[in-house]
C-alpha cells in the first residue's frame, strides 16, 4: 500500500506541475489579450480623435477658402478678418497636431505609413497644400486687404479641389484603420479563445483523463490492498485457512443464527501431539509443509458448509453450523483424527503424529461464542490429561471440575504468597547402625481451613499452573534451613533429601541455584540428597537432563533414584546416571515379610542394585515384618509410616533429640 500511495503521490505532483503550467499559459494569453486589447482601444480612440479632427479639417479649410472671398466683398472687413484669423488658428492647430501629435488634442500623430503618405507625397499632399491654405490665410491677415485675385482663385481652389479630396482621404484611411485595429483585436481574441480552449482540453485528455484514470486506479489498489489486509488478518498466511480471529466471528454469527432459526451449532477443536518436536528437529521447512498438508486433509474430509481454522501453532478448529448432534460431531472428530495420525512422508522425511481432540455442542439459545469456546478449551485440557489419541465430549462437570481447579489455582496463589506451604519430614533410618540417616523433604499445605494438604491435593495444579518451580524453591530453601538450624542446635542430621521435577532438571541453571542455596545455608554438597523420579531418566532423553544429572553428581551432591521399579530403569541407565542409592517404591515393599513374589521381585533389585555398587532404601515400612524383612535382603536404609509419618520442623525436632535418646543397638520400630 505504501508503494502505491507513493507512486500516486509522484503522478499527483507530475499532474499539478502540468495543471499549473497550463493556467500560467491561460494566465498569460489572458494578460496579453487584456494587453492588446488596451493598445488596439487606445489606438481607436486616437484613430476616432483624428477622425473627428479630420472631419473637423474639412469644414476649416472651406471656412478659410470663404472668408479669404468674402474679404473683397464685404464692408465688415474686420469681422471678417476676426473670423479668418480664428478659423486659420484652429485649422492650424489641428494640422500640427494630425502632423506631429498634441498630447492635449489626445493625438500621437500620424498613426501609420498610409496615413503620412497621403499628408506628405503624391498624389494628395494634404500637408503641404494645408501649409499653403494657412499661408495664404496668414498673408491675408498679415495685409488686411483682400488677396490678389489670381493668389484668391488659387487659394480657393486648392481648398475646394486637392486639399478636400486629400482630406477626405485622410478620412477614409483613418477608418480603414480603425475597422482593421478593431478586426485585429477581434481576430486576436478569437484566437486566444482557441488557444485557451485547446489548453483546457488538452488538460483534460493530458491531465484530468490520465489523473481521474491514475486515482481510480490508485483507488482500486488501495481497495485491493486493504482487501488484501483484511484478509491477511483474517487468515492464516501458511495455510490459507481462516485463523482465531475469524473463527472468532464465524461462530458468533453462526450461533445468531442457530438461535434464530432453532438450530445448534457444534465445534471441535484438535490439538497435534509431536508436532512442535518434528518442527525442532526436521526443521521448519518440514513443519510448514505438515501443517500445509494437514489443512488439505481437514479440508477434503470436512463437509460442505463446516468453517475451518487454524488458531494456534498445532491446533486447528472446525465450526459444524448445523450439527446434528453429538454422535454426529464425534465421528467427524474420529475421521480427521484417523487421517492425522496415519504415517506419512514429505520430501522423503517419514512423519507421524498423534492429536487430541475437544468436542462441543451448543445449548439450544445459546449466544455467547466466548463461553463455548471457554467450554472446548476446557474439554481439550481434560483431553491431554488423559494423554495423545484421546477425545473428549463436553459435559457440565467439565466446566465444573475447570472452576474447581481455577479457584485452587487462585488458593494456591494466595497460599504462595500468605507462606501457607512448607516441608514436612520424614526421617530415613541406616539398617546397620540404626541411627538417623537423614530425612526426606515432602511438600505440605497449611490450609487455614481444611489443614495439611499433602501434595496430592495441588501438586499436579501448581505444576499446571507454572507454580512449580516456586514450589520447589520454597520446599528447599526450607529444607535447607531446618538441615542447618538443627546441625546449629547439635543434633545429627547428616543430609537432607529434596525431591527435583522434570522441568527443573531441563533447566540449565538448575546446578548453580541448588549450590547457591546450599551455600547460603552453609550447607556442604554431601549434606544434600537430590531424589530424581526413575519415570524421569526412562523418558527424558535431552541433553539438558543428562548434563544437570552428572553435573549435580560431580558437584557432590547425592543422587536417588526414588520409585524404582515403576519406570523399568536399565542398567545402563543407573550407570550412566551416576545413581548413588535406588528408593524402592512402596509397592514392592508392601507386604513383602509375607508375599514370596514380592521378595523375588525386590531381591532382584537389591541384587542388581548391589552389583552395580549402588546402595538400597526401601520405601513404604509400615510394620515390623516388613522392617525385618527389607533389613535382611539387604536394604541398607528404610523410610516409611512404620518409623515416623512425615512431620513439620518443629516436631521433627523433638523426634530427632527423642529417636537420638533411645540409642539404638538394632533395628527397631520406632
Amino acid at each position: 500500500m505504501g508503494q502505491h500511495r507513493k507512486a500516486l503521490k509522484r503522478n499527483l505532483t507530475g499532474f499539478v506541475a502540468a495543471y499549473v503550467l497550463a493556467l500560467s499559459l491561460i494566465a498569460v494569453m489572458t494578460g496579453a489579450s487584456h494587453w492588446i486589447a488596451a493598445t488596439v482601444t487606445a489606438s481607436q480612440v486616437d484613430a476616432a480623435n483624428e477622425i473627428d479632427i479630420s472631419g473637423g479639417q474639412r469644414m476649416l479649410s472651406q471656412r478659410i477658402a470663404l472668408l479669404l472671398t468674402e474679404l473683397a466683398d464685404t464692408e465688415d472687413r474686420q469681422t471678417t478678418l476676426a473670423d479668418l484669423r480664428t478659423a486659420r488658428d484652429q485649422f492650424r492647430a489641428a494640422h500640427l497636431g494630425l502632423i506631429n501629435g498634441d498630447p492635449v488634442m489626445r493625438l500621437n500623430g500620424v498613426s501609420s505609413k498610409e496615413l503620412g503618405a497621403i499628408y506628405f507625397y503624391e498624389p494628395h499632399l494634404v500637408n503641404q497644400r494645408a501649409e499653403a491654405l494657412i499661408f495664404a490665410a496668414d498673408r491675408a491677415l498679415l495685409s488686411g486687404a483682400p488677396l490678389p485675385a489670381e493668389i484668391l482663385a488659387e487659394a480657393t481652389l486648392l481648398a475646394k479641389g486637392p486639399l478636400l479630396t486629400g482630406l477626405d482621404a485622410v478620412v477614409k484611411r483613418q477608418e480603414l484603420e480603425a475597422r482593421q485595429g478593431l478586426e485585429f483585436i477581434q481576430n486576436v481574441d478569437l484566437w486566444l479563445l482557441i488557444a485557451t480552449i485547446i489548453i483546457l482540453l488538452g488538460e483534460g485528455f493530458l491531465i484530468f483523463c490520465p489523473l481521474s484514470n491514475q486515482v481510480m486506479r490508485s483507488a482500486n489498489e488501495v481497495l485491493k490492498s486493504n482487501e488484501d489486509l483484511q484478509h491477511s488478518l483474517r487468515h492464516d498466511q501458511l495455510t490459507g485457512l481462516p485463523n482465531r480471529r475469524y473463527m472468532r466471528e464465524f461462530l458468533d454469527m453462526s450461533l445468531s443464527q442457530a438461535n434464530r432459526y432453532g438450530h445448534r451449532v457444534g465445534l471441535f477443536q484438535i490439538d497435534l501431539v509431536g508436532f512442535r518436536n518434528l518442527n525442532e528437529t526436521r526443521g521448519h521447512a518440514i513443519g510448514d509443509l505438515v501443517l500445509q498438508r494437514l489443512a488439505g486433509l481437514i479440508r477434503c474430509e470436512s463437509r460442505k458448509g463446516d468453517f475451518i481454522a487454524r488458531i494456534g501453532v498445532d491446533e486447528f478448529a472446525v465450526i459444524c453450523s448445523f450439527a446434528k448432534d453429538l454422535d454426529d460431531l464425534n465421528a467427524l472428530s474420529k475421521r480427521i483424527c484417523q487421517l492425522i495420525t496415519e504415517p506419512f512422508e514429505i520430501e522423503d522425511v517419514a512423519c507421524e503424529l498423534k492429536c487430541t481432540a475437544a468436542i462441543v455442542l451448543s445449548d439450544k439459545g445459546e449466544v455467547d461464542p466466548i463461553r463455548l469456546q471457554n467450554d472446548v478449551d476446557i474439554t481439550l485440557s481434560e483431553a491431554k490429561l488423559l494423554g495423545s489419541g484421546a477425545s473428549v465430549i463436553f459435559s457440565p462437570e467439565l466446566r465444573n471440575a475447570f472452576e474447581g481447579r481455577e479457584d485452587l489455582r487462585k488458593d494456591l496463589k494466595r497460599a504462595f504468597a500468605a507462606d501457607e506451604i512448607e516441608p514436612f519430614f520424614q526421617p530415613q533410618i541406616n539398617v546397620r547402625t540404626g541411627k538417623l540417616d537423614g530425612f526426606e523433604a515432602l511438600a505440605r499445605w497449611r490450609h487455614p481451613e481444611k489443614g495439611v494438604l499433602t501434595p496430592f491435593h495441588f501438586l499436579n495444579a501448581a505444576t499446571e499452573f507454572g507454580l512449580g518451580e516456586k514450589l520447589d524453591e520454597i520446599i528447599m530453601d526450607k529444607a535447607f534451613s531446618a538441615l542447618a538450624s538443627w546441625r546449629a542446635k547439635g543434633l545429627i542430621v547428616p543430609r537432607i533429601g529434596v525431591n527435583i521435577t522434570t522441568a527443573e532438571l531441563r533447566d540449565p541453571f538448575m546446578i548453580e541455584r541448588i549450590k547457591w542455596a546450599a551455600e547460603g545455608h552453609d550447607l556442604d554438597p554431601s549434606g544434600v540428597c537430590i531424589e530424581i523420579l526413575e519415570s524421569v531418566l526412562v523418558e527424558e532423553e535431552g541433553n539438558e537432563v543428562i548434563q544437570n544429572i552428572a553435573g549435580l553428581s560431580r558437584s557432590g551432591f547425592q543422587i536417588d533414584l526414588d520409585d524404582f521399579g515403576t519406570g523399568h530403569a536399565s542398567i545402563a541407565t543407573l550407570k550412566q546416571f551416576n545413581v548413588d542409592r535406588i528408593k524402592i517404591d512402596r509397592s514392592f515393599i508392601s507386604n513383602i515379610d509375607t508375599n514370596s513374589d514380592q521378595q523375588k521381585i525386590a531381591g532382584a533389585m537389591i541384587d542388581l542394585s548391589h552389583s552395580l555398587g549402588v546402595s538400597v532404601l526401601a520405601e513404604g515400612i509400615e510394620t515390623e515384618g516388613e522392617y525385618a524383612q527389607a533389613a535382611s535382603m539387604g536394604c541398607e536404609f528404610l523410610q516409611g509410616y512404620g518409623i515416623a509419618r512425615p512431620m513439620s520442623a518443629v516436631v521433627a525436632t523433638e523426634w530427632i533429640k527423642s529417636y537420638a535418646a533411645k540409642e539404638p543397638v538394632h533395628a527397631a520400630i520406632g
